[in-house]
This record gives C-alpha cells, sequence and structure tokens, in this order.
C-alpha cells in the first residue's frame, strides 16, 4: 500500500470539503416567499403580471393611523398599472369608498381571513416572485411612503 504525502492528503481532504459543500447546497431556486404568493394568487380576481411591481394589502387591524396614511399613499397611487391593491377591510374603520369606485382589475375588495392577510403590508416583487415584504407599522410607515 502507497503511503500518501502530507500534500496528496491534504489535496484529497480539500476535494473532499468541496465535494460535502456541493451536497450540502441547495439547488432549488424556489422563492422563499412560496406560501405566500400562492396565498396571494389564490384570492378571486387577482392576477399578477410579469409587469406587476408592488402589491398593497391594506387592512383595518393594528395601527389606524399608520392604515390611513398607506390608504393615502395607496389612493395617490391608484392609476399605476403595475400595482396590485388587495383590501382587506369592511370599510368601518377605514375609508376604502375610492377603491371601491374605481373601475379596476388592479383593485380587489376582499374579506380574507388567513394570518397573512391580517396586517397592513407592502409587497415586493421582482419576476412574479415575492422579493420583499414590509408590514407598514409606525415605525416604518414613513420610509415606505417615501420609497
Amino acid at each position: 500500500m502507497k503511503k500518501c504525502s502530507a500534500f496528496q492528503l491534504l489535496n484529497r481532504i480539500i476535494i473532499f470539503l468541496i465535494f460535502l459543500n456541493f451536497c450540502s447546497c441547495n439547488f432549488s431556486s424556489k422563492n422563499d416567499y412560496e406560501k405566500e404568493i400562492k396565498l396571494i394568487e389564490n384570492i378571486e380576481g387577482v392576477s399578477i403580471s410579469s409587469k406587476t411591481e408592488k402589491i398593497f394589502i391594506l387592512t383595518e387591524h393594528n395601527c389606524a393611523p399608520c392604515n390611513k396614511l398607506f390608504s393615502e399613499f395607496m389612493t395617490n397611487n391608484i392609476e399605476n398599472p403595475n400595482f396590485l391593491f388587495i383590501i382587506n377591510a369592511s370599510g368601518n374603520v377605514i375609508d376604502i369608498s375610492t377603491f371601491k369606485k374605481a373601475n379596476s382589475s388592479k383593485i380587489v375588495i376582499t374579506n380574507l381571513e388567513e394570518e397573512f392577510f391580517t396586517d397592513t403590508k407592502l409587497i415586493k416583487l421582482k419576476n412574479k416572485e415575492i422579493d420583499t415584504i414590509i408590514k407598514i407599522s409606525s415605525e416604518n410607515i414613513f420610509d415606505v411612503i417615501k420609497s
């Protein structure tokens, strides 16, 4: 049996570690938010195109002043064809009349109970996949509106 030099042994260990690293990597290109995008796509009337850049979800839960500001921001952007608006609110706490009056396939008014739809949030998309989800709060509302 041949003896390996220290250099050969080190090379074999390095090759083994590289092989082990490749085997342990996740080569899946699935989006981290696959469940969330499916929830959104399952809403009746929702159509996400490759041009959709942002999804706004408006609710009446948590920070009422934040929801009001976010609603106003949404109203100012209602004509943007690359935005999708999901209004998960009754209109009792926040005025949603502008969204009800708008005749647009990019506005969906619903009453969903899934936990994902109970918080007001902004969802940024890239290539029909969720890139970022920002839950609206008093700490970030002004940063979100500015962006």
